[in-house]
């Protein structure tokens, strides 16, 4: 959710620099769903919404935004009893009072915006994961780095997966084998001491 408000920057004009009034918007709240299931012919699982985050993904990455509405009817939170934000507030995902603290005439709050990723039913994708415990629910989760949704077959995602795998095991050994020679250095620097 995004709060739409009336912003300011500086603009070189005609008689020097002036205060030009803009229109700006900020991310003020990020909700998840919960599990949700997913089924197919084989069976059923409940996935962690983090498997389906944007940024555990690669490309073809199949969520779209369905909602992305926007409404201007100032700061009062009384404004917005129905659509997406009064969805929101009524089932009690936005904390209580959340609106009130955008009120205030120094806010400059216009209004808010709305949307909402989903997965239409039918569209064909791979889930990559483990099984985990949410809140008491076993759950489908993100293994690592190795990207949890794709649209891409399992080989490109366990193609990438095992490449940072990789780079990360020559990373260790690297600092390991240097671990190694400053140690030795430090020995043969210290038998030869005077004293």
């Amino acid at each position: 959710m995004y709060r739409l408000y009336q912003g300011s920057r500086w603009e070189d004009g005609a008689s020097g620099w002036e205060q030009v009034a803009t229109r700006a918007q900020e991310q003020v709240w990020e909700g998840g769903s919960g599990p949700f299931a997913l089924r197919d012919e084989s069976g059923s699982v409940l996935l962690d919404p983090v498997v389906v985050d944007r940024r555990t993904t690669t490309r073809g990455y199949p969520k779209e935004d369905a909602v992305d509405e926007g409404r201007e009817e100032g700061p009062e939170p009384r404004n917005y009893n129905y659509g997406p934000v009064g969805v929101l507030t009524s089932s009690g995902l936005l904390p209580a009072g959340f609106l009130g603290r955008f009120a205030g005439p120094d806010a400059r709050t216009s209004g808010y915006r709305v949307t909402e990723e989903v997965i239409r039913p039918g569209v064909p994708f791979h889930v990559f994961g483990v099984a985990a415990q949410r809140d008491g629910q076993p759950v489908m989760a993100p293994v690592g780095d190795i990207p949890a949704i794709s649209a891409d077959g399992m080989g490109m995602v366990l193609t990438r997966g095992g490449r940072s795998a990789t780079a990360m095991a020559l990373g260790f050994g690297l600092a390991g084998a240097a671990c190694l020679a400053a140690s030795a250095l430090l020995l043969i620097f210290r038998t030869h001491l005077p004293g």
